[in-house]
């Protein structure tokens, strides 16, 4: 791999990113940083054997030597791939976080009514245990909803982060009781109150889009919280936030799971798959 332009990051490839050793002729750039969503193509690039252009009348690929037998496609992404995808969920989060952020106080308190007379309508098994969250910075508050659930008779938890600092469990809360000070600025019952396994979690989010894809805080906290309780039972998913943090579509990775529905004060989005 060698760059035309030493100093041009532009017509940087990283042949890592595609295996077959071949820009996509659809225009895709293999640059991670965050101009990858307004740059397009590169202009030029040379992988061993391949001198790859751009033209007037589009791709222009010549061999100077014999190519390599094409390799496998796979379902693993490669090391690169996965950075790429990480790269691009960092600029969504980012941008749609800093709407968020930009939202006047009277929006958020409105929409925390609007989010409360929608879960107080929800579909749920009586009696289902349902988690929720405390509010940090400048998510959308979901007490009062978590207020009308438990007046129809929902016990409440919200999430706590054990001593390994990566694992998040459940615990036991009431509107009204005591909170002590958590890792990141959290509020979270204190470690006498029960552990549960809820089937119903109220998810805080960065970005969200139609389909159900969800893009969180990046450290994965709820991913595999869900990939344990799903061992033992079925958890409905349902992501809290402002419609300003809707995005056209999440990339997405093995691990991540979809959103059953999402809140916002717009109205409540019922996903709508890939193909719809």
């Amino acid at each position: 791999m060698r760059p035309i332009f030493d100093r041009d990051e532009a017509a940087r490839c990283d042949r890592r990113l595609h295996p077959r050793g071949l820009i996509d002729p659809n225009g895709s750039c293999t640059w991670i940083d965050p101009w990858v969503f307004p740059h397009g193509a590169h202009l030029r690039c040379r992988f061993p054997g391949i001198d790859f252009s751009i033209a007037r009348g589009g791709f222009v690929a010549r061999f100077l030597v014999p190519p390599d037998p094409v390799p496998p496609l796979t379902d693993t992404p490669a090391d690169g791939a996965a950075d790429l995808l990480a790269s691009l969920k960092a600029d969504l989060r980012r941008a749609a976080l800093t709407r968020r952020d930009g939202l006047a106080a009277e929006l958020r308190a409105a929409a925390a009514v609007r989010i409360a007379d929608l879960a107080a309508g929800l579909d749920l098994p009586p009696g289902a245990v349902i988690a929720g969250f405390w509010p940090i910075r400048s998510e959308i508050d979901p007490r009062p909803a978590m207020a009308r659930l438990a007046a129809r008779g929902h016990p409440l938890a919200l999430p706590t982060l054990t001593g390994d600092g990566v694992t998040m469990v459940f615990r036991r809360w009431a509107p009204g009781e005591r909170l002590v000070p958590a890792a990141f600025g959290l509020s979270e019952p204190p470690a006498t109150a029960a552990e549960v396994d809820p089937q119903v979690l109220l998810m805080p989010l960065a970005a969200f889009d139609d389909r159900g894809g969800r893009i969180g805080y990046g450290g994965g906290f709820y991913d595999r919280a869900l990939e344990r309780l799903e061992r033992s039972h079925p958890v409905r998913r349902i992501g809290i936030a402002f419609s300003t943090q809707r995005v056209d579509r999440v990339p997405e990775e093995a691990h991540d799971r979809r959103l059953d529905l999402i809140l916002t004060e717009d109205g409540p989005i019922e996903p709508r798959g890939d193909h719809a």
